[in-house]
């Protein structure tokens, strides 16, 4: 969860996609001149989606993935924001759809996370 600039590297020189985090403009800035293909905002649950909007004003350039707090109740706004993706891990596990074997609810709420994302295209 911090801008470690030598992973970066690593991804470019094995050529797969990097995803580093960073929290400041600061932060997002070095990761994206390093060649970080988006950089993960975290955590954002403090902040919320106006942050991702103000940070894409004078950084446009950017793509942010706001992680930390990103659920069905404000996944839209920050996809509306400007949010290039979403982690939402913590909000995929539940404990007990998980628990009580309950394959059918469960691919109702990943599904719910899909159709959001498709209506804002």
């Amino acid at each position: 969860p911090h801008a470690a600039l030598e992973v970066i590297d690593t991804c470019l020189e094995k050529e797969v996609v990097s995803i580093p985090a960073g929290m400041t403009p600061t932060e997002i800035v070095a990761c994206h001149q390093r060649g970080a293909d988006m950089i993960k905002v975290f955590p954002c649950s403090s902040l919320g989606p106006k942050y991702i909007k103000e940070l894409l004003a004078p950084l446009d350039f950017v793509s942010l993935v706001p992680t930390g707090g990103v659920g069905l109740e404000n996944a839209a706004e920050y996809l509306t924001a400007g949010a290039t993706a979403l982690g939402i891990g913590g909000s995929l596990i539940d404990k007990e759809l998980i628990i009580g074997r309950k394959e059918a609810e469960y691919k109702q709420l990943i599904a719910t996370f899909y159709n959001l994302t498709r209506r804002l295209e």
